[in-house]
């Protein structure tokens, strides 16, 4: 056999084998949406997560959303909008605001080597020694995935709409 004819049937049959995975790992997921607000009012621009509570048998991946204007989310695991897997949950949910936006000054060619070392030009007051650090805008006991209070039960089908948290100071 020539060394061509080796090296062909080696590439055939590495890609067979790659080609033959045995199906997908992932877990069946069920849509969930619902709404988080904050004392009374929707809460914009949330990050959701839906945490396996360790226990049970689906434990999972991690489900995430964002909130939007209304404060409403969909979760999703594998592909946008998905869901999360079913089982008991606990739900971390987190908002900030301030800290550096790197992207604060970019021109045509991408970010101005001066933002890197010029706090005004990343959004930072350089009189304000607290500029540049996010601050929780929730109470962080809402962003602990060991003491949230939060939990949600996702159904083994669904969809779950109208799984809603209204967080209070």
């Amino acid at each position: 056999m020539t060394m061509l004819n080796r090296s062909l049937l080696f590439v055939l049959s590495v890609s067979l084998f790659v080609g033959c995975g045995g199906g997908s790992d992932r877990m069946a997921t069920v849509k969930v949406s619902g709404k988080v607000t904050f004392n009374g009012q929707p809460l914009e621009g949330a990050q959701v997560q839906f945490l396996s509570d360790g226990e049970g048998v689906n434990r999972g991946p991690a489900a995430r959303g964002t909130t939007n204007a209304q404060g409403e989310y969909t979760l999703s695991t594998y592909e946008p909008g998905d869901g999360a897997v079913p089982g008991k949950k606990k739900v971390t949910i987190t908002k900030t605001e301030g800290g550096a936006d790197p992207g604060a000054n970019t021109g045509e060619d991408g970010l101005d080597a001066d933002a890197l070392t010029d706090p005004a030009k990343m959004g930072i007051d350089p009189d304000d020694p607290d500029a540049s650090v996010e601050k929780s805008v929730i109470p962080d006991t809402y962003a602990n995935p060991i003491g949230t209070p939060l939990t949600a039960e996702v159904p083994e089908s669904g969809p779950a709409e109208g799984v809603n948290f209204d967080l209070v100071e």
